[in-house]
């Protein structure tokens, strides 16, 4: 879990890295995206996805059907700038997903989803500010991992978001999903003034 009081220090850190990297600028480019161009980029998205986490333990690819589904389903907590995309050119080539803890805004509602309730979970998704947030997908084109464009990528993606958390006063961040041989975001996330808090496991037995 990150707590953004640090994050500053961080990003001045990300911002003298990038300025003895300006060939790497010059190509790549990193983009926060807005809300009303979010139906843009389902397609993209779902590409990078599926390529992106290929060789990820258990992955599978998500179809097209799936991702329109995703894309409906989350579409009321997708805010302007918490979905953060990486471009060489034209091409994507990584991305960042942000999303709030809807926690925060239903536990007074007790597990009841009635029309009232529903009502008022709309109105506080739509009004309401989130203190803690989760990031659960951090992603970069395979063709650009353990190289020098791919370092640039998920640290400027992860300074844009650090950017938009600290715009939105959010105070802290959970970076989870990440399997312990993904060396490239382990070591990324270790950069951070992150507090490690959990392990999960996977345990298989025969019935």
């Amino acid at each position: 879990t990150h707590n953004t009081e640090h994050s500053k220090d961080w990003l001045d850190r990300f911002e003298r890295i990038t300025a003895k990297s300006p060939q790497l600028s010059t190509d790549l480019s990193i983009q926060p995206i807005k809300a009303k161009d979010y139906p843009k980029y389902p397609d993209d998205m779902r590409r990078l996805y599926n390529q992106g986490y290929a060789f990820n333990w258990e992955s599978t690819p998500v179809s097209y059907e799936e991702s329109n589904f995703l894309y409906g389903f989350m579409k009321p907590v997708l805010f302007d700038d918490w979905m953060i995309m990486a471009w060489q050119g034209d091409k994507p080539v990584g991305m960042l997903s942000l999303i709030p803890n809807v926690d925060e805004k239903i536990r007074d509602l007790n597990g009841k989803l009635g029309i009232f309730n529903t009502l008022k979970l709309g109105y506080r998704l739509y009004t309401g500010s989130f203190h803690t947030t989760r990031i659960p997908i951090i992603c970069i084109h395979p063709s650009l991992r353990n190289t020098a464009a791919g370092a640039y990528i998920s640290s400027g993606m992860m300074a844009q978001c650090l950017k938009t958390a600290l715009k939105n006063n959010v105070k802290a961040i959970e970076i989870s999903w990440m399997l312990e041989d993904n060396a490239a975001i382990l070591n990324l996330v270790k950069k951070l003034p992150s507090e490690y808090t959990r392990t999960y496991r996977i345990y298989e037995k025969n019935l």
